[in-house]
């Protein structure tokens, strides 16, 4: 292996990695309301009591997969930030513990993902529109999504 595709190896992999980390830092959100539970999402979608308790309880029952999943990642972004503390790596050092993080990261997008929707299954046509036009009003909310059907849903 030359050395200009080491380094170039080297820059890729360390790019990566702090895309990683910096993702994983910005969606940890703390003390946020659950919007099924807030009374004017409640009021401005018509939110029915069954229909608030089946999406908590859709929130609850893939709580435990979503943590362990969380758990995962970031187990696995620590020993991968550890082997670039300690300096130059080989590829079969570093390859497969990236794949490991990048197929945590993917499992753990797609339970939330899925979680939302069945959530979204739960509301009426009517009510999607109105919680994807209220979500987009919300600070932050552009970076989302331009649709208004899947803003509030997208991962």
């Amino acid at each position: 292996m030359t050395t200009v595709f080491r380094c170039s190896a080297a820059v890729v992999l360390a790019g990566t990695v702090l895309c990683l980390l910096a993702r994983g830092t910005a969606a940890q959100g703390a003390g946020q309301q659950s919007w099924w539970l807030s009374p004017a999402v409640q009021t401005t979608i018509a939110l029915t009591p069954p229909q608030a308790a089946r999406i908590d309880a859709i929130y609850r029952e893939s709580l435990p997969e979503r943590r362990r999943l969380r758990q995962q990642t970031t187990m696995l972004r620590r020993r991968l930030a550890r082997l670039f503390a300690n300096g130059p790596m080989s590829d079969a050092d570093a390859v497969p513990l990236i794949d490991r993080l990048c197929t945590a990261e993917k499992q753990r997008k797609v339970a939330r993902t899925m979680m939302l929707v069945r959530m979204n299954w739960v509301l009426t046509p009517a009510q999607r529109l109105q919680l994807a036009d209220l979500s987009l009003r919300l600070p932050g909310s552009a970076e989302h999504s331009a649709d208004p059907a899947t803003a509030f849903f997208l991962p």
